[in-house]
């Protein structure tokens, strides 16, 4: 506000000093026309050359920005013609005019014909209206030129390890990187690089934001085992209901209890997907005892807890080793809800698919993140700040739970659409001794939190009341 005040105070003593100079330099009617041309062509070069781009750019239509030039232009051309008046100077030099052959005193002076009725009216107004639109021009061309920041457009990199055909990119990031560019009048892009095309390993995502390699990065936490414990207990079975729930009461629990986990990023999201079951690929899995030695992959800490306390074989791994694991015999099944099992082709490399009987048909969940470098958040101007405010946390946890809840659906037919698969349903009786066995996994994180001289049993609490408030 201050530099545009200082350009306006100049422009005023500009155009005083232009009414003055006349008066102290001596104009033949050729220089002045000259001059006047000189100052015209300038003005038109600002507004075609700097202007107008800008009001494409703004306006997002080079058809609006070329209609509003011609009305412009007419419109001034008209009001020149309307309200013109006739005027001649006096004869300011010999060297352009012949002489009199007479005699000049002071008083004596020629009329050339009657004067136009308006000629004063239309000079009045003319030089208004001439001088307010100068000055709106040449306010917004200073206004553009002064703050830089707010008409150019700013690009930020997401980098994920998901693939571009899967549904997260698909149903959630692509549309909501369309949403910021919307919001922002395409002055923020967000760039999606999927499938760690910028290079690393899933596990240094996190890592890639905080130190500023990347913008934003869409990850899970869980693959950076016990760096963000107290998060951990969304992880921890039979905790997770269904994606809205468990989402919205994240919100809740990031607020009261996460902050200084993730004091070294600008929380974007913190989600959940709508839940892991047994995908194998030979055997069936419709008892506890199953489980037994079998191979399974998890993608966190709280799930290979847990599938140790089942008798499983659990064995880490990001999501993009899946189909090579399984094929080479590493594991034999992997932990996982239907809407990504399509992206690493599960309808091929598994035959069995597991879920449970009654209110939590699944066991568990991992916690997904949408994490910002905090500094590329705040070199943002202030405007484009809000944007990125309006379109995170509280503002987008009921679109994105419900995203991962529809998304299951068309998932699933994928996967039913193989006549080779098979679909089974755990009975109540094993899912009762599958929650039984959870009990040594809460206990092995609930130990984890006491030696960080963490309630942990007050943050479990927490979880489930907040996530049944919401579940109601």
């Amino acid at each position: 506000m201050l530099t545009l005040l200082a350009y306006s105070v100049l422009i005023a003593i500009v155009s005083l000093l232009g009414g003055w100079l006349p008066g102290v330099i001596r104009f033949t009617h050729v220089r002045l026309h000259a001059l006047m041309s000189l100052i015209a062509g300038f003005m038109l070069g600002v507004a075609c050359f700097h202007m107008l781009p800008h009001s494409v750019k703004h306006g997002g239509s080079i058809d609006a920005a070329m209609l509003y030039l011609m009305v412009g232009l007419l419109g001034m051309f008209f009001l020149v013609r309307a309200l013109h008046f006739h005027q001649h100077g006096s004869v300011e030099s010999t060297d352009d005019v012949e002489a009199c052959d007479h005699d000049h005193d002071d008083s004596h002076t020629h009329h050339h014909g009657s004067q136009h009725p308006l000629s004063w009216t239309g000079v009045f107004l003319g030089l208004t209206i001439h001088t307010l639109i100068d000055g709106v021009a040449l306010a917004t061309a200073v206004a553009l030129s002064a703050t830089p920041a707010l008409s150019q457009q700013v690009t930020l990199k997401l980098h994920t390890f998901i693939p571009p055909p899967s549904n997260p990119v698909k149903t959630f990031l692509k549309p909501w990187t369309e949403r910021i560019a919307k919001a922002s009048n395409g002055r923020l892009k967000v760039q999606i690089y999927p499938s760690m095309q910028l290079g690393g390993k899933p596990p240094q995502l996190m890592d890639q934001v905080k130190d500023g390699i990347v913008d934003i990065i869409f990850s899970l936490p869980g693959y950076t085992a016990g760096r963000f414990p107290k998060l951990e207990v969304f992880e921890l079975p039979f905790v997770h209901t269904d994606p809205v729930s468990s989402t919205l009461a994240l919100q809740d629990f990031q607020a009261k209890h996460l902050k200084e986990e993730f004091k070294d990023y600008k929380v974007l999201l913190l989600h959940v997907h709508a839940g892991s079951m047994f995908m194998t690929k030979k055997k069936a899995i419709t008892k506890l005892s199953d489980l037994k030695g079998l191979k399974i992959r998890t993608a966190t800490r709280a799930g290979g807890w847990y599938l140790k306390s089942l008798g499983a074989v659990p064995i880490g791994a990001p999501l993009p080793q899946i189909p090579q694991m399984i094929s080479k015999g590493v594991i034999e099944g992997a932990m996982l809800p239907f809407e990504i099992a399509p992206a690493i082709k599960m309808q091929e490399l598994a035959t069995h698919f597991t879920q449970l009987s009654g209110k939590q048909p699944r066991m568990n969940t991992s916690t997904f993140s949408l994490l910002m470098n905090k500094n590329s958040y705040a070199k943002l101007p202030a405007d484009l700040k809000k944007v990125i405010d309006e379109n995170s946390g509280r503002n987008i946890a009921q679109w994105a739970g419900q995203n991962w809840a529809d998304i299951e659906v068309p998932a699933e037919k994928v996967m039913r659409s193989k006549s080779k698969n098979r679909f089974h349903t755990m009975p109540p009786s094993e899912v009762a001794k599958m929650k039984a066995a959870a009990k040594p996994a809460i206990d092995r994180w609930l130990k984890q939190m006491k030696g960080k001289g963490v309630d942990g049993a007050a943050l479990l609490a927490d979880a489930r009341a907040m996530i049944a408030k919401y579940a109601k």
